[in-house]
């Protein structure tokens, strides 16, 4: 399977073909037994949003409007929460990864800073809070941020001296899959399910131009 292209007509037999005219999908209401799903959203406004909810494992390749192969995510469950990827793309292969489906999943941690308020709604035994250097080090666990109304939190030394690197610019994340939790700054209440994003330079770009470009919206 060539995966820097869109996938083009006739499509395998291995693969659902979905056409939608709406953006937030449920993913397991189109699954099939051993099938990849190719998504094509018709609607032009909005960003695609992909709701995992007790789905399968999948990695999602996105696709620009010239049919090439933009952005990527890993959208492996891990059972103790449910997440959201959002995505502006309207054409979307999800590949199926059931050999995944194993200790190796089971195994996958989330880190999260450990001096900000934590989230509400993932159990502790799924993430470790580290401090700011364990945090931008890449390993194997998707670093979780906050998200605002008023963007990423926190800013750099939001609290003193802490954090030492700019997370509304995502300073020291780039070019990783990072998770986002939703909370309101003054109400407090925490929107359920993770938002993942990768931080290639398309975002990066758009996060330096406009540190509020993103926000609770996602969620909507």
């Amino acid at each position: 399977m060539n995966f820097f292209n869109k996938p083009q007509k006739p499509l395998s037999p291995d693969i659902v073909h979905i056409r939608l005219n709406y953006n937030s999908i449920r993913v397991v209401d189109f699954e099939e037994a051993g099938r990849h799903l190719f998504i094509e959203v018709t609607r032009k406004t909005g960003n695609t949003m992909l709701d995992f909810s007790n789905a399968g494992n999948y990695r999602a390749y996105c696709y620009n409007a010239a049919g090439h192969l933009d952005t990527q995510h890993l959208a492996f469950h891990n059972h103790k929460s449910s997440f959201i990827v959002g995505t502006k793309y309207k054409s979307i292969l999800l590949w199926r990864q059931d050999h995944l489906m194993s200790s190796e999943l089971n195994s996958k941690k989330f880190k999260y800073l450990d001096y900000i308020p934590k989230p509400m709604h993932l159990e502790n035994g799924s993430i470790d809070f580290v401090n700011d250097e364990e945090f931008v080090q890449k390993d194997e666990r998707i670093p979780l941020l906050m998200l605002t109304q008023h963007g990423i939190f926190p800013g750099k030394k939001n609290y003193g001296v802490k954090p030492i690197y700019d997370y509304r610019l995502l300073d020291g994340l780039e070019d990783r899959l990072v998770g986002f939790v939703g909370r309101g700054y003054l109400s407090n209440r925490e929107r359920k399910g993770i938002i993942f994003k990768h931080t290639g330079p398309e975002l990066m770009k758009q996060i330096t131009a406009d540190a509020k470009s993103i926000d609770l919206d996602w969620w909507a």
